[in-house]
């Protein structure tokens, strides 16, 4: 293993020992750094129209809502983990 390696794993390592919540600000800062500084105009008209497609059939009553903690629950059920 290259010293850089072994240095990243212990890191990791340190990482995970970490609060959930800083943990998940870390995987934030990391997610956004892939993502493009501005957003194309095609993607960011997209993402308008998914949105106004959303809102209105939330207002129109044809889908339905969950409280946060149950879309958690069900969403770490899914990938297998429990939650502490």
């Amino acid at each position: 293993m290259s010293a850089i390696t072994e240095k990243v794993h212990r890191t990791t390592l340190e990482l995970l020992g970490w609060p959930a919540s800083t943990r998940a600000m870390l995987a934030e800062k990391l997610l956004a750094s892939l993502e493009e500084e501005e957003p194309s105009e095609q993607i960011e008209k997209a993402w308008k129209k998914e949105a106004s497609k959303r809102y209105k059939a939330y207002k129109a009553a044809r889908v339905t809502t969950r409280p946060h903690a149950e879309v958690m629950r069900e969403a770490l059920r899914l990938v297998g983990r429990k939650r502490k």
